[in-house]
């Protein structure tokens, strides 16, 4: 997600800080790795 770190890290933050989850994730849990992969057609 190059160009979003700062906007998906903020939103895992307050997904944490409302109680939404026990923990912060990090990107990479966020989203399965088949939707991370990069492909050129």
């Amino acid at each position: 997600m190059p160009g979003n770190e700062a906007v998906l890290n903020a939103f895992l933050r307050y997904h944490h800080t409302q109680g939404l989850s026990e923990r912060i994730m990090t990107i990479d849990e966020l989203f399965a790795p088949s939707t991370t992969a990069q492909f050129v057609i």
